[in-house]
């Protein structure tokens, strides 16, 4: 299965952010009120990975590190030294406009609210900050947390996330999460009255638990009323201690057709509660998708801040990566030390297609040239007339199908696309 959560780095959704909520007419934060130039140019999203958490689950995979007391300032401000190296290396990064920014982590949470208000305003002054923009803060339920909401709210957040994962007790204790059932269902409830937009995320294929468990934990995220949900499958990480754990004892985890059943229930479940699928673990009512994590799955630009934070940049025909190092010492220590990498263009495409076949919308023919520099081969007829993919004049997406093996369907769509340039030879 591919259903993974991913951290990533957007366009504009159906509807303007916050549309028809109490709070939409509010501007996001002092650091954006009045009226903001929009850049000439394609736009990008910015990602800030704010790596500190009060504990490391047991699932983990991603850049997390458990300080005793988290030097919240100097990260602040390398972050932002960090974004001045960047734009001193692409100048276009000022002058193009910036859609969305989105901090992830990492517990980004931790971070007070005063400090996400002074990174905002710094991003405000160096770069191009649409008046609709898109801000982003995941954060999970403990209660220590949720307390902040408003603060969040003032000091420009109008998209929270929230790691709920479980309903269940036994869930959260397996997983290792610091709140419970009724913190979650409480941090739902406030940050749906406080933020005009609101996501929830929620794991399944967890060991021993069957097909009317799941069903049950997706029925009570989504009777909460939020207009997002993110529904992914636990991947056990080789090198996590649950991974370690598993190596030496196995987890009952689920088989193949029980991970199908579980994949196609959510789609039903979803579908029937007025949420639309617009990637394959990403279900939202109109106006509510993540604008940023769209932007990348579209093969869009992203400048990426924070240790261990990713960007991606196109200029000049040319794609370029940058990684930052995941110590947080280190990256305090010079946080201009990632270098950027040239992307070839046979690799830029296939990242395009890998992303863009994620989303329902799929892949656009003119988009991948534009930002890859090349055309979309020709797509095998085993794939089209198996079902798995579909076209529509310029624009390919894959099936439900598709979905459930979207790895082997880019393998195949490259290996044809291989095979039939070495007989043109």
């Amino acid at each position: 299965m591919y259903h993974r959560r991913t951290e990533q780095g957007g366009e504009k959704s159906d509807q303007p952010s916050g549309a028809g909520h109490p709070n939409a007419g509010r501007q996001a934060g002092g650091a954006l009120r009045g009226s903001l130039p929009q850049g000439r140019g394609a736009p990008f999203g910015l990602y800030v990975h704010l790596p500190y958490c009060l504990h490391r689950c047991s699932y983990c995979d991603f850049n997390a590190h458990v300080r005793s007391d988290p030097p919240f300032d100097a990260m602040a401000a390398a972050i932002l030294a960090d974004l001045d190296g960047q734009i001193a290396r692409f100048p276009a990064m000022a002058m193009r406009p910036c859609t969305s920014i989105f901090f992830g982590g990492g517990t980004p949470s931790l971070f007070p609210p005063d400090r996400i208000a002074f990174l905002i305003q710094g991003f405000a002054e160096r770069l191009k900050l649409i008046p609709d923009l898109e801000i982003t803060l995941e954060t999970n339920p403990a209660t220590r947390e949720h307390g902040r909401f408003q603060s969040y709210r003032d000091a420009g957040i109008n998209r929270m996330s929230l790691g709920v994962q479980s309903f269940d007790e036994a869930d959260l204790r397996f997983l290792e999460r610091l709140h419970d059932a009724d913190q979650a269902q409480r941090a739902i409830q406030e940050a749906v009255a406080i933020f005009p937009r609101v996501s929830l995320d929620l794991m399944y294929g967890l060991p021993g638990r069957d097909l009317a468990h799941w069903q049950e934990q997706l029925r009570q995220g989504l009777a909460t009323g939020v207009g997002h949900l993110s529904a992914y499958q636990l991947t056990v990480e080789p090198q996590t201690p649950m991974g370690r754990g598993h190596a030496a004892q196995p987890l009952a985890l689920p088989d193949d057709d029980l991970s199908c059943d579980l994949t196609e229930t959510t789609w039903a479940l979803v579908d029937r509660a007025g949420l639309t699928p617009y990637e394959l673990a990403n279900f939202a009512r109109p106006g509510q998708r993540c604008r940023h994590n769209l932007h990348v799955w579209r093969y869009g630009d992203y400048i990426g801040l924070g240790a261990g934070g990713h960007g991606k940049w196109g200029e000049e025909g040319k794609i370029w990566r940058r990684a930052n190092p995941k110590s947080p010492e280190g990256y305090l220590a010079d946080p201009h030390q990632g270098p950027w990498q040239r992307v070839l263009p046979e690799q830029g495409l296939e990242e395009a297609l890998l992303s863009g076949l994620r989303t329902s919308e799929g892949v656009v023919r003119k988009r991948v040239q534009a930002r890859t520099g090349l055309s979309l081969p020709l797509i095998p007829e085993t794939l089209l007339g198996g079902g798995w993919l579909n076209e529509r004049g310029a624009r390919i997406a894959a099936s439900r199908e598709g979905w459930m093996m979207l790895d082997e369907v880019v393998v195949r769509w490259l290996v044809h696309a291989q095979e039939v340039r070495s007989r043109k030879g």
